[in-house]
């Protein structure tokens, strides 16, 4: 018979209890990247999403995860990183022009000139960035030269090829009264009547002799393209001083609308506030109707001595109790303003000549489809008559010869690229978002799983001794 010794069965006890002995395993250390400020460039999007994360970890806790190759801890942090990184990289991207110059600094370091004509004079300055004041300039330049005037004339330039300029001139209006009760009205109408033009070489300056034409026509509407000028009904050739006849049928115009000498191609001008009067460089000259932005309006009358001794006083028309002025832009910079009828139309020079186009040669028969433009983007238009260069239902268009065609820049617009920006910025978000929850909720699934282990290991280990002590009692 074999009898267990206290000592022996102590010892036996001991070893079964160390053969039940698990390992615990250490939990690993987790800790979620968060940045240290709000950027808040991205409107604290950053900051919101963060919050979120473990709110939804909570709620889904339950799905069914992959185990991953990799700690879930350290793609959970890069992905996190890289979301914080997208965040704030869409919060600062510039938009279109920005940060980048203002359209007024861009006008002045395109070195264009801004010109006017008034009483047989044309003004003419570099545009420095700053709105200039037409009235004050002529004022001072009347003052200076000790101008004497009883009338005022003033006249709508034309841009030509190779530094060649055109005006017609008109009545800008009527002085009526005496001594200091002295004022000037403008024409009352859109419409003046223009007696003749006179043309220049090489300059802004018209010493030579009218040419005697007689027209109805707004001059803000005026245009001119391959040395024809197109006012109202009226159509002058400038090479023979005569009406225009035999118009090329590659050049059709639509009422209101202006050629552009540059990239041959004729504008639209939008119906609003804005009307159109010129284009340069694709560049589009916008008037508009404002109030005066000076408190004394008058005109130097006669400057014989200094200070003038008789000025009158420009006032509104008799319906209205507010003067308005002119106001002119260029690409959403203001260039210059002034009073009506001195000044309903003003020049903007481009720095660099236009040379005269060459037109196709070959005779176009007549067709029932014409090229037209708007805003600068050729289409096509249904029933053009380009019979007699005129088309009355659609914008205007000028096809060039094809060895010589200049195919113009595509303009995206800046609303549409912003847009796109901000969608592919939402995409990546929203996938580097639902990455990281996925990530951490792994993580701390896996956790989880640890515990759940330790605990089941701990659980056995408690029901082993206690198996063991139930034996070694009996």
């Amino acid at each position: 018979m074999l009898t267990l010794t206290s000592k022996t069965l102590s010892k036996q006890n001991h070893s079964n209890v160390t053969n039940y002995r698990v390992k615990k395993a250490r939990p690993r250390p987790f800790h979620l990247v968060r940045p240290r400020e709000p950027v808040a460039s991205c409107n604290c999007v950053a900051t919101t999403e963060i919050s979120k994360i473990e709110n939804v970890t909570e709620a889904i806790l339950a799905l069914p995860l992959p185990r991953f190759n990799m700690p879930r801890f350290a793609l959970a942090a890069a992905l996190l990183a890289l979301f914080v990184a997208a965040i704030s990289g869409e919060g600062t991207t510039k938009e279109p022009g920005k940060d980048e110059i203002s359209s007024c600094e861009a006008l002045k370091n395109a070195e264009y000139k801004i010109a006017f004509f008034l009483n047989e004079i044309t003004f003419e300055t570099n545009f420095t960035g700053a709105e200039i004041n037409l009235l004050k300039w002529y004022n001072d330049w009347a003052r200076q030269q000790k101008v004497v005037t009883e009338n005022f004339q003033t006249g709508r330039l034309l841009l030509g090829y190779d530094n060649n300029y055109v005006v017609l001139p008109y009545e800008a209006g009527k002085l009526s009264g005496s001594g200091r009760a002295t004022f000037f009205d403008a024409h009352d109408n859109e419409t003046v009547s223009i007696n003749g033009y006179k043309r220049s070489e090489g300059e802004v300056n018209f010493t030579s002799k009218a040419i005697k034409v007689d027209c109805e026509v707004d001059p803000a509407e005026v245009t001119s393209f391959h040395d024809i000028v197109f006012a109202g009904k009226k159509r002058i050739d400038l090479n023979t001083n005569k009406d225009a006849v035999d118009i090329d049928s590659n050049i059709i115009y639509t009422k209101g609308n202006h050629f552009d000498l540059k990239n041959w191609i004729s504008v639209k001008g939008e119906n609003g506030t804005k009307k159109l009067i010129g284009v340069v460089d694709g560049r589009q000259i916008l008037r508009t109707q404002c109030p005066s932005k000076t408190e004394a309006s008058y005109v130097n009358i006669d400057c014989s001595r200094e200070p003038c001794k008789k000025s009158a006083s420009i006032r509104p028309p008799d319906e209205e109790d507010l003067l308005y002025c002119y106001c002119f832009s260029v690409d959403g910079c203001d260039i210059a303003y002034g009073p009506k009828g001195l000044f309903d139309t003003i020049l903007v020079i481009p720095k660099e000549p236009i040379t005269k186009p060459v037109l196709l040669t070959i005779t176009v028969p007549p067709t029932n489809q014409g090229i037209t433009v708007t805003g600068g983007e050729l289409m096509v238009n249904e029933g053009a008559n380009a019979t007699d260069g005129t088309d009355s239902n659609s914008t205007t268009a000028v096809e060039p010869a094809a060895e010589t065609t200049k195919k113009k820049p595509t303009v995206k617009n800046p609303a549409i690229l912003i847009a796109s920006s901000t969608i592919c910025g939402i995409v990546i978000v929203g996938t580097l978002v639902g990455l990281t929850i996925y990530c951490v909720v792994a993580h701390k699934r896996e956790e989880e799983l640890e515990k759940e282990k330790e605990s089941s290991s701990a659980t056995s280990r408690e029901a082993a001794s206690q198996g063991l002590r139930k034996r070694t009692s009996v």
